[in-house]
């Protein structure tokens, strides 16, 4: 088996070298004291990857069948999910036979599949152009085997004979290799909902994405309605210019037509609130998003003079996209509240902005070039085009709180958020009219009332939450303050900052 391995890795022109066995020893001994302290799931997992690496080096098909499923994108991600396949045919054999063959105990694979319903094999898309299900010469590339563990810094890799070594944190591969994970969008549906998909459905289990945003069947949808160009609405600009020297509130005029000479209107459904973009603060939050993947802590760079530049977390690799949960809470006057879910998936690329350069290594005894940040990685704006809800303030209260997390695993628990609250009284009939109408700029002439409500909502188990804003329908949606011009264009959005991530929400046309 290594004797194919190094034959494959030589074809693709990477050098090789042996250490002796002191030097190995050295480098690997974290490798001595790995596993004495792993859980039954995580000998699972790695015990599935050992049998899947040893699959791959000596089955061609199989390799063909990876690569296809996994450019099928059935989550928009080059994700396959273990119990949709594993019983489909590679040749005379399905691919959980093939895949048994390679276990010392067969019952292992049954426990494994109870305890992992949504056991994933991720093609990863490494920087430099390197290797992607899109590149793969399933023909000849024989992929190494990486696996995620929760709070392990390096990355366990299982070679073609089941060897394994650590790839250090702070690299990235730029050789062939798949992932075993869990899947971050997809759970299972216990409650036969209808939000099941059929083609997700197997003997065993009913699947549900987490949100229609990550069904790949509609991801051409998707694609132009999350990440459409920013145009500022010509309405939202009056509301700017109105208001820059009156007092007053921007919304009154975009959801009642109220301006300082008129000052009632009716309620227009024409628009809605969006997020409109993301952006996480620095390279920091980078690191508490990707601690459930197995790549955690913070790592001394080198420039190219070998001086540190700082400390930065590693790149994931071992995931493919970041997935956000975004939860808008609101608070109704009927005392029911009421929160709002939604989905942003991102690829790493679009988060931070980096430079790459190879650096030679060793997984096992195998001298290779991996990928390391070369440079500070710098945030970048992600433009989103978000639908959250029509903010009419007869019904809801005059502040909203948004609360974003990263989800690592789908499983979800309770929650509940309890806030004081201002709602808005200056609503009644026009007589002329017969209509309901809001009467006067801001609370009007009455007083506004001031409760407490409750908000009900889920999370995910070891997510990474990274904080919350709180949106007022008297702020400003658009701004003159020094420097988002430079990230936004001519009419800057007012930003919210959570500490972690910053946002801007604004109302948008619907129809």
């Amino acid at each position: 088996m290594k004797k194919k391995l190094i034959l494959l890795l030589t074809t693709l022109s990477f050098l090789y070298s042996c250490k002796n066995d002191d030097e190995f020893n050295k480098e690997n001994s974290d490798v001595k004291n790995y596993g004495k302290n792993l859980s039954q799931k995580d000998e699972l997992k790695q015990e599935f990857s050992k049998a899947l690496a040893k699959a791959l080096a000596n089955n061609v098909e199989l390799r063909k069948f990876i690569k296809e499923e996994a450019l099928k994108m059935f989550d928009n991600d080059y994700d396959i999910l273990y119990q949709i396949v594993k019983d489909e045919k590679i040749g005379d054999s399905s691919f959980r036979d093939i895949v048994l063959e390679y276990y010392d105990k067969k019952e292992n694979l049954n426990i494994l599949e109870q305890y992992y319903p949504t056991l994933t094999i991720f093609v990863p898309e490494l920087p430099l152009n390197t290797f992607s299900a899109k590149k793969w010469n399933a023909e000849n590339e024989i992929p190494l085997v990486a696996y995620t563990l929760i709070g392990v810094y390096d990355i366990p890799i299982v070679d073609s004979t089941g060897e394994i070594t650590f790839l250090k944190g702070e690299y990235i591969p730029s050789f062939p290799v798949v992932v075993v994970k869990e899947n971050e969008r997809v759970r299972v549906d216990n409650t036969h909902s209808l939000k099941s998909i059929n083609s997700l459905n197997t003997d065993s289990y009913n699947f549900e994405f987490l949100d229609e945003s990550f069904n790949g069947a509609l991801s051409s949808k998707k694609n132009t309605s999350s990440r459409s160009a920013r145009i500022i609405d010509d309405k939202l600009i009056s509301a700017y210019q109105i208001y820059q020297n009156n007092d007053g509130w921007q919304r009154d005029y975009i959801y009642y037509d109220i301006t300082p000479s008129q000052n009632r209107g009716q309620f227009k459904y024409n628009y809605m609130e969006h997020l409109t973009s993301f952006r996480l603060n620095n390279a920091e939050v980078l690191n508490k998003i990707s601690d459930q993947t197995g790549d955690p802590v913070l790592n001394r760079l080198l420039d190219p003079g070998g001086k540190g530049v700082g400390s930065l977390p590693r790149a994931p690799w071992t995931g493919g996209n970041f997935e956000f949960k975004i939860d808008i809470l609101l608070n109704a006057k009927n005392g029911i509240g009421t929160s709002i879910t939604k989905y942003l998936s991102v690829r790493p690329e679009e988060l931070y902005s980096t430079n790459y350069a190879l650096h030679y290594t060793y997984v096992g005894r195998i001298r290779i070039p991996v990928i390391q940040v070369l440079t500070s990685l710098t945030p970048k704006v992600v433009p989103l085009d978000i639908q959250l809800f029509n903010w009419d303030l007869n019904e809801y209260a005059s502040s909203i709180k948004i609360q974003i997390e990263e989800v690592d695993l789908t499983e979800e628990e309770s929650r509940s958020d309890t806030r004081t609250v201002e709602f808005a009284t200056n609503f009644g009939i026009d007589p002329s009219v017969g209509f309901l109408k809001k009467i006067g700029l801001k609370f009007g002439a009455s007083l506004k009332t001031v409760n407490t409500r409750v908000v009900n909502y889920k999370v995910t188990k070891q997510s990474d939450p990274l904080g919350d804003v709180i949106i007022n329908f008297a702020d400003n949606f658009l701004t003159n303050i020094p420097g988002t011009r430079e990230r936004y264009g001519m009419y800057n959005p007012r930003e919210y900052d959570s500490g972690d991530y910053t946002i801007t929400v604004q109302p948008k046309r619907v129809q």
